[in-house]
């Protein structure tokens, strides 16, 4: 593992305090309006800083995106590697990411707000480095399936069809929350998704574990 000098991790600290205050801005305001001014205000740093690490606004914006799901692409990795069975890693990996959204519940009102707006805005790029992660997100939770797949666990089913309705199910349980006025733990919700998933994922006579 590198070991960061003193300056560059005071620069990597400063630049998560400048997302993390974009996060809040943009959850608040929405991306267009926004400002750098209001982000700046937020994160307690002069406007000319914020440019010092982002060129402008939609930078800013992307790099809090491209951020934000390589973590939780990193949580489910690391879930899915574990030695438990299919069903507890499926249910780690739900766990997980419902914590995530949890933890960033401006970041899921922002991109479930804004991204049908940047949808056509996107670079070429961004956007193909955006689907990968989601399409390696369905490659990865695909594979646990296929685990249980082969141990008779699950129906033998399109694994990477499966994965994806996981992943709706996940995010639709989330959106619901993100609009309810009701303050429970998102992560409360784990067990009612799973019951959902397997009830037609399980095949007939097996148990779950």
């Amino acid at each position: 593992m590198v070991k960061l000098s003193r300056k560059e991790r005071e620069r990597l600290a400063r630049k998560k305090e400048i997302l993390e205050a974009a996060q809040r801005v943009f959850a608040k305001e929405g991306f267009h309006q926004a400002t750098i001014d209001e982000i700046a205000k937020e994160a307690e740093l002069a406007k000319g800083t914020i440019y010092l690490y982002f060129k402008n606004k939609k930078e800013l914006f992307y790099s809090l995106v491209e951020e934000k799901t390589e973590y939780l692409m990193n949580l489910i990795r690391k879930e899915a590697k574990k030695t438990e069975t299919p069903v507890e890693k499926l249910s780690a990996i739900t766990r997980h990411q419902l914590g995530f959204y949890e933890a960033n519940r401006d970041f899921f009102k922002i991109i479930t707000s804004e991204s049908s707006r940047f949808e056509l805005g996107l670079k070429d790029e961004l956007r193909k480095r955006i689907m990968d992660r989601y399409l390696k997100y369905i490659d990865v939770v695909a594979r646990v399936i296929e685990e249980g797949i082969k141990e008779g666990k699950f129906k033998a089913l399109d694994a990477k069809k499966m994965a994806a309705t996981l992943r709706g199910i996940i995010d639709a349980l989330a959106f619901q929350w993100m609009l309810s006025k009701e303050k429970e733990s998102l992560v409360s919700n784990a067990p009612l998704i799973m019951e959902l998933f397997l009830s037609g994922a399980k095949k007939q006579g097996s148990r779950t574990k």
